[in-house]
Protein backbone atom coordinates (compact mmCIF):
# COMPACT_ATOMS: atom_id res chain seq x y z
CA UNK A 1 0.00 0.00 0.00
CA UNK A 2 1.28 3.43 -0.96
CA UNK A 3 1.36 6.42 1.37
CA UNK A 4 -1.99 8.26 1.09
CA UNK A 5 -0.26 11.58 0.41
CA UNK A 6 1.82 10.01 -2.39
CA UNK A 7 -1.30 8.37 -3.81
CA UNK A 8 -3.13 11.73 -3.78
CA UNK A 9 -0.17 13.43 -5.48
CA UNK A 10 -0.28 10.81 -8.24
CA UNK A 11 -4.05 10.80 -8.68
CA UNK A 12 -4.69 14.54 -8.25
CA UNK A 13 -1.60 16.40 -9.53
CA UNK A 14 -1.76 20.16 -9.17
CA UNK A 15 -4.57 20.10 -6.60
CA UNK A 16 -4.61 20.87 -2.89
CA UNK A 17 -4.87 17.12 -2.21
CA UNK A 18 -1.54 16.65 -3.98
CA UNK A 19 0.12 19.16 -1.65
CA UNK A 20 -0.09 17.16 1.57
CA UNK A 21 2.95 15.55 3.12
CA UNK A 22 3.54 13.21 6.05
CA UNK A 23 6.84 13.04 7.94
CA UNK A 24 6.41 9.26 8.17
CA UNK A 25 7.07 8.99 4.40
CA UNK A 26 10.52 9.47 2.86
CA UNK A 27 9.03 10.37 -0.53
CA UNK A 28 6.72 13.04 0.94
CA UNK A 29 9.76 14.81 2.39
CA UNK A 30 11.59 14.71 -0.93
CA UNK A 31 8.48 15.93 -2.76
CA UNK A 32 8.09 18.84 -0.32
CA UNK A 33 11.75 19.83 -0.70
CA UNK A 34 11.27 19.79 -4.49
CA UNK A 35 8.07 21.86 -4.25
CA UNK A 36 9.74 24.49 -2.07
CA UNK A 37 12.40 25.00 -4.73
CA UNK A 38 9.70 26.04 -7.21
CA UNK A 39 8.34 28.87 -5.07
CA UNK A 40 8.93 32.48 -6.04
CA UNK A 41 10.44 33.53 -2.76
CA UNK A 42 13.87 34.84 -1.78
CA UNK A 43 16.56 32.18 -2.15
CA UNK A 44 17.54 32.46 1.52
CA UNK A 45 13.95 31.89 2.65
CA UNK A 46 13.62 28.78 0.48
CA UNK A 47 16.96 27.40 1.67
CA UNK A 48 15.97 27.89 5.32
CA UNK A 49 12.60 26.20 4.81
CA UNK A 50 14.23 23.27 2.99
CA UNK A 51 16.70 22.84 5.88
CA UNK A 52 13.77 22.78 8.31
CA UNK A 53 11.94 20.12 6.27
CA UNK A 54 15.13 18.06 6.08
CA UNK A 55 15.58 18.28 9.86
CA UNK A 56 11.93 17.38 10.51
CA UNK A 57 12.07 14.31 8.26
CA UNK A 58 15.43 13.22 9.71
CA UNK A 59 13.90 13.48 13.20
CA UNK A 60 11.39 10.87 11.99
CA UNK A 61 14.26 8.52 11.15
CA UNK A 62 14.77 9.18 7.45
CA UNK A 63 18.17 9.30 5.79
CA UNK A 64 19.44 12.73 4.81
CA UNK A 65 21.26 11.27 1.81
CA UNK A 66 18.14 9.50 0.54
CA UNK A 67 15.99 12.61 0.99
CA UNK A 68 18.48 14.75 -0.88
CA UNK A 69 18.90 12.22 -3.70
CA UNK A 70 15.14 11.84 -4.21
CA UNK A 71 14.58 15.61 -4.10
CA UNK A 72 17.32 16.24 -6.69
CA UNK A 73 15.79 13.89 -9.24
CA UNK A 74 13.68 15.13 -12.12
CA UNK A 75 10.83 12.75 -11.37
CA UNK A 76 8.18 13.49 -8.76
CA UNK A 77 9.12 11.42 -5.68
CA UNK A 78 6.27 9.00 -4.91
CA UNK A 79 6.25 5.97 -2.63
CA UNK A 80 6.32 2.74 -4.64
CA UNK A 81 2.99 0.94 -5.07
CA UNK A 82 4.44 -2.21 -3.52
CA UNK A 83 5.43 -0.43 -0.31
CA UNK A 84 3.55 -1.88 2.67
CA UNK A 85 4.26 1.18 4.78
CA UNK A 86 6.29 4.36 4.48
CA UNK A 87 10.02 3.62 4.30
CA UNK A 88 12.20 4.70 7.20
CA UNK A 89 15.93 4.43 7.65
CA UNK A 90 18.34 5.90 10.10
CA UNK A 91 21.18 7.90 8.75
Amino acid sequence: MTCKCCKDALEWPGTVAARTYTPACLWCGARLIQALGKLRRPREEIAERRRKVLADWMAHGHSEAELRALAKGDALPLAPESSEQPRKRGG
